[in-house]
């Protein structure tokens, strides 16, 4: 009986691995979670992100006819943004998938095909990790690679301006938390100008929430909250961390800010410093973008990018087959004179470092 190639069927192209690398399931992550981020697909390999930047200003009083007042035409500069390839490569061997597939048999196909998603899941995995990363660069305003040293977009730079940044002193009575949330109500507005937003959320470092939410000024201020089980005192009784703790957490609202504690670490990178809070806002029309390109195939040329893309080859003398991932995916913030990064400062020493 002749051997079946198995992995000449439809269930193992491109565009079928492709449809099961984009829809394995996954714990979702926080950012990714928040649904901030618009996808937006291209068909080329750079972005051209236009900024249209108006102008105000105080008008001059003048004699009657004058014309000195001219307005200033709005500012429009386009930025070419190329977006960057992360590819990813494992090999399954024959010996992988030995027991599985009778020889000759077409029946056991699902079995391989297991073996196959297992190893898309892992790979998912990695690719769904570094994609939060970026998403966590966009809102730090710095794009950084995985190595976590390399800067591939500095956001302020590129746009042309600088990062808004604030204190938080968490000494007891040494600041009033809710003027330190009003001063970065603040800052976001002046930020954002004429543009609306629903709200705030701080993105916060484990020392930075530990500090916020002990804190004197926060804790008397939830002393008569009345909870979701109809009890006062529910937020000293809780935690409030988040989602990515416990399905039962959430963060907390204080002076119109949702503050979540950012729970990532992968080896030695931590996603959040410890005592650094980074402030975005909510409800701006594609303040943040994902944007996606498509894939290094013949296939994939001149087509609208996909978030994930996966394709297999076979080994020299049907050994196995190497499955290749990828995303071609860069998360931007449009406008980053809206992130603003907060250090905390005279953390208690009762707060765990």
């Amino acid at each position: 009986m002749a051997a079946i190639n198995i992995f000449d069927s439809n269930a193992f192209s491109m565009f079928s691995l492709t449809a099961a690398l984009n829809k394995v399931p996954h714990q979702p992550k926080l950012l990714g979670s928040l649904n901030l981020f618009r996808d937006v697909p291209i068909r080329t390999l750079t972005a051209a992100v236009e900024d249209k930047q108006g102008t105000l200003a105080l008008l001059v009083s003048a004699a009657r006819g004058d014309k000195t007042n001219a307005r200033s035409q709005p500012i429009r500069t386009i930025r070419d943004l190329r977006v960057p390839h992360y590819p990813q490569i494992q090999t399954i061997l024959a010996d992988d998938i030995q027991g599985i597939r009778a020889f000759g048999s077409e029946s056991e196909l699902e079995g391989v095909a297991d073996v196959v998603n297992t190893n898309l899941e892992g790979m998912r995995e990695n690719h769904e990790t570094s994609l939060e990363f970026g998403r966590l660069g966009a809102i730090k305003g710095t794009i950084v690679d995985g190595d976590n040293s390399t800067t591939i977009y500095d956001l302020f730079t590129e746009f042309g301006t600088t990062q808004q940044t604030q204190t938080y002193d968490m000494g007891a009575g040494n600041d009033d938390m809710k003027l330190n949330a009003q001063a970065t109500h603040r800052l976001m507005a002046t930020a954002l100008g004429q543009t609306a937003y629903t709200g705030i959320i701080g993105i916060c470092g484990d020392r930075f929430f530990d500090s916020l939410v002990s804190h004197a000024n926060v804790t008397d201020a939830f002393t008569r909250w009345i909870g979701s089980d109809g009890s006062a005192g529910s937020y000293l009784r809780q935690l409030q961390s988040g989602s990515e703790y416990a399905a039962n957490m959430n963060g907390f609202p204080f002076a119109n800010i949702f503050w979540i504690n950012y729970r990532g670490v992968i080896g030695d990178v931590t996603f959040v410093a410890d005592n650094k809070c980074h402030f975005i806002a909510t409800g701006v029309r594609d303040l943040f973008q994902s944007i996606m390109a498509p894939a290094n195939f013949l296939e994939t040329v001149h087509t609208p990018g996909k978030k994930m893309y996966a394709k297999q080859r076979r080994l020299d003398y049907d050994e196995g087959v190497e499955l290749f991932t990828q995303h071609n995916v860069l998360h931007v913030c449009t406008r980053p004179r809206s992130l603003i990064e907060a250090t905390a400062t005279n953390i208690p020493a009762t707060v765990p470092a």
